[in-house]
């Protein structure tokens, strides 16, 4: 995966369910690359940070396996932000703030799933075409 995919209209298919999972959005970030946790020091990977179409769309994509997924969200305050989302409950979702190391249980906040401006997509879990 390059940097050639910035910008450009995807359909992000889940390789669980490949058949009938396929999501469309828009790629707005690329991490160039980073350790996949527990591998050895060989092992990394690229991902890139998704804008999904819309809300239902978003919330498709969530539904499965929201718990752990690193997303950017854009706070009430108006800054745009890391997270880690705890939980997904309809539209509601609790979020640690991932900006804050030392206590991330002290940054816990709620947002509604319209607040998420993007999920990072990893090539373990899904598959990114250009369309």
């Amino acid at each position: 995966m390059s940097l050639n995919m910035l910008y450009r209209k995807v359909v992000v298919i889940d390789k669980n369910e490949p058949e009938q999972t396929k999501y469309h959005g828009t790629v707005v970030m690329i991490d160039e690359v980073e350790k996949i946790a527990g591998m050895p020091q060989h092992g990394y990977t690229r991902s890139k940070y998704v804008k999904f179409d819309d809300i239902e769309t978003l919330l498709s994509v969530l539904k499965n396996n929201a718990k752990g997924w690193p997303i950017h969200y854009n706070s009430r305050s108006g800054n745009h932000k890391k997270g880690i989302i705890c939980s997904l409950s309809g539209d509601i979702v609790k979020l640690i703030d991932s900006n804050n190391s030392f206590s991330p249980n002290s940054y816990e906040y709620t947002y509604h799933v319209k607040d998420i401006s993007c999920i990072k997509i990893t090539d373990e879990a899904f598959d990114v075409e250009i369309i």
